[in-house]
């Protein structure tokens, strides 16, 4: 059961990720501006930093 629990959370973030990372952005009218892509990016750094903060 560790061994499960440790491969979900290398892989359920990456995932994630690679999902997120496939979208394309030109046709979602809240991604049309040039720097909310990476202000997402940031918002994203930031979540990950917290979670291993408090975890």
């Amino acid at each position: 059961m560790k061994v499960l629990t440790i491969i979900s959370i290398v892989f359920i973030p990456l995932s994630f990720l690679t999902r997120f990372s496939g979208m394309n952005f030109i046709f979602m009218l809240k991604f049309s501006n040039p720097i909310a892509y990476p202000i997402l990016n940031i918002m994203i750094k930031i979540i990950r930093r917290l979670k291993f903060l408090f975890i």
